[in-house]
């Protein structure tokens, strides 16, 4: 029997998504053309029973272990506490806890009832999924949609951006459980970990936001769909791994909502839509006449000045002992990397059935700018950056800002066509400091972009907190209106306003505030905690309010220097939490101190990365450094003048 490719493909428009069906028709587009049969189940069709009804259908159909089989879902997801009781047996009573539940909503949601839950559980695609990998291994799952986002719109797109999450009350469906139990929903056991034989693609992380947006043609579409799409087309014709795809689709996705952080989860090393796997971090390198390539390049995360070291076919992690040549990357394309080879030991050369390179030296990433033929000595201030690099249209979906030359003015204008910096210009080619001062502005701008789209790369250092965060307006000395953390809210330049920091967990953890203006200028805003606001268990702490007394001055708004007062601009709030003193000073845009670079945490060298623009050792993934952290983001429009 020949083996079958199959592709179920939901999309439900729950509440006025209009992403959904766009969403769908993409990756029918996109996996037909790699030869799935699809299956849509979109719409009004898309209800619980639909949704069901559709998958249970894909589980009987796939009968060969060959078969491949994908399973994508857009529209909104959400995320609920049920209150369940615990029986502690001889310790003392029963008593009540809280049990999350994640659950994408169908297009029937609205008939819940309390008998009724019209969403699907986590607990049930666990089941469907295990159902299906006893047919097959080759299984990946897509989902478009977040839980828990804090945020109602995105600043940057005003409305025509909205998250893929909703609202849900506390509610007990743990009786909707029991009775899935009792109608066999649930037979034997489902895998507490993860399916090991399912690749999982989120678009967000659990506390974060998925967004869809009108993009360019004007269609309202998912983000990570329409970054993934473009990804799984360029590598059509190339062995990628998932793992590595997701780097580049959070690389597209984080240009436009640096705050969203797609993710992969599961056999990640396997090629797409296969279950053949390559080497964790390691990429095929051969001669090719007198050049060695790496076969890999932008799109697969390598980056210019990059090291690696050769290692023969077969091996599993860099070894000195075996090592054929370090290779530093002096070029690259979207799939090749050619490189240096400097040889170790007695090796003369690479190996005519190939090598593998494994990544030992990091290099900064740059982020892709536009500028004028006409202002060649600004393209070539740009490739001396360490920040920035030159678009490539080929590769480059969009770009991070825009030099613009007209009227005798360099104009620097970021991927919304807010202008940011400009600089007279009289046509003087020779007038490098015009030039190097525009760069410096971009460059200001990277850093923050790189500060936006932080957030911590493995679960081992991911801090477990209940922080509270409230920003308000300070008048006649007090807190007044609240602002909202949706995007939309706003404060007019000139107010003054006080953070308000709430512990609510049971650990004492550290807080370090910076604001990031639409110029990407990065303030520490808890200057006068260097090393965090220390709060401990059932504390708070207000910045803008007199620390020994109960006036609250607040902390003044000011319009950011060499934007036009046009239009309200984005502003946002970055909170970086961690379980131990951390000194981040250095990503100060006035100060960025070096002193102290002695940690060994991931966040540091992350931060000292994003300061300085360094790269980082890559092989040093798994420092022992105790630090947990997380990042929180508050974001509001700043109006110019007191104008809404």
């Amino acid at each position: 029997m020949t083996p079958q490719k199959r592709a179920l493909l939901v999309g439900s428009p729950y509440k006025g998504l209009d992403g959904p069906k766009n969403d769908v028709d993409i990756m029918a587009r996109v996996l037909g053309a790699q030869g799935f049969q699809i299956i849509r189940c979109l719409g009004q069709a898309a209800t619980r029973d639909g949704i069901r009804k559709c998958w249970e259908e894909l589980i009987v159909n796939t009968t060969d272990p060959s078969d491949t089989v994908v399973i994508y879902y857009s529209g909104h997801g959400g995320l609920l506490e049920s209150p369940q009781n615990v029986d502690v047996g001889a310790q003392g009573p029963a008593r009540k806890i809280s049990r999350q539940y994640q659950f994408i909503v169908p297009a029937d949601f609205d008939l819940t009832t309390a008998d009724d839950f019209r969403g699907l559980l986590d607990v049930e695609i666990s089941y469907l999924l295990r159902d299906i990998t006893k047919n097959t291994h080759n299984v990946t799952i897509i989902l478009d949609c977040c839980h828990a986002g804090r945020m109602a719109r995105d600043p940057s797109y005003g409305d025509e951006a909205r998250p893929r999450n909703i609202e849900v009350q506390q509610r007990d469906i743990s009786e909707q459980v029991r009775r899935l139990r009792r109608d066999d929903e649930f037979q034997g056991e489902a895998h507490l970990e993860g399916n090991p034989h399912v690749v999982r693609i989120a678009a967000s992380a659990t506390t974060e936001s998925a967004w869809e947006y009108k993009n360019s043609q004007g269609e309202w579409v998912g983000a990570m769909t329409e970054a993934l799409a473009r990804a799984l087309e360029e590598a059509a014709d190339h062995e990628v791994t998932w793992r590595t795809t997701l780097l580049r689709v959070a690389e597209m996705v984080n240009l436009q909502f640096p705050q969203q952080h797609p993710r992969v989860e599961g056999p990640d090393t396997r090629v797409h839509f296969s279950l053949d796997q390559l080497v964790r971090g390691a990429h095929p390198i051969r001669m090719e006449g007198d050049a060695a390539v790496i076969q890999a390049g932008r799109v697969a995360g390598i980056r210019d000045d990059s090291i690696y070291a050769v290692m023969p076919s077969g091996s599993e992690k860099p070894d000195p002992g075996s090592q054929i040549a370090e290779a530093v990357v002096i070029s690259i394309n979207g799939f090749r990397a050619f490189v240096e080879l400097n040889y170790t030991g007695s090796a003369e050369s690479i190996p005519k059935e190939g090598a593998l390179a494994f990544p030992v030296y990091e290099a900064f990433y740059r982020w892709p700018v536009a500028f004028p033929d006409e202002l060649p000595k600004l393209g070539e201030a740009i490739e001396n950056s360490k920040y920035l690099r030159h678009r490539d249209i080929d590769e480059d979906v969009d770009a991070l800002a825009e030099f613009r030359l007209a009227n005798h003015e360099i104009s620097l204008l970021n991927h919304h066509g807010v202008q940011l910096a400009s600089q007279g210009w009289n046509g003087d080619e020779t007038d490098t400091v015009s030039m190097i001062k525009m760069v410096r502005s971009a460059e200001k701008l990277a850093r923050a972009q790189h500060l936006l789209s932080l957030s911590c790369e493995t679960p081992e250092e991911a801090l477990d907190h209940n922080l509270d965060l409230q920003l308000a307006l300070v008048s006649d000395g007090k807190p007044g209106r609240r602002v909202h953390n949706d995007g939309a809210d706003h404060i007019n330049e000139g107010d003054r306003v006080c953070l308000i920091l709430q512990n609510n967990g049971d650990s004492t953890i550290y807080v370090s505030v910076f604001n990031i203006n639409v110029a990407g200028k990065i303030s520490l805003v808890s200057n006068s905690n260097p090393h965090g606001i220390r709060l401990v268990p059932g504390s708070s702490y207000t910045i803008g309010k007199e620390q020994f007394g109960d006036s609250h001055r607040g902390l003044g708004m000011r319009w950011p220097n060499g934007v036009p007062k046009t239009h309200p601009v984005e502003e946002r709030l970055v909170c970086i939490l961690s379980n131990l003193e951390v000194d981040l000073r250095h990503l100060n845009s006035e100060q960025r101190l070096s002193a102290g670079r002695s940690g060994q945490s991931k966040l540091e060298m992350l931060t000292y990365g994003i300061a300085f623009g360094d790269g980082r050792d890559a092989t040093c993934d798994s420092l022992d450094s105790g630090l947990e952290y997380d990042i929180l983001h508050f974001s509001f429009l700043l109006c110019p003048n007191g104008t809404v």
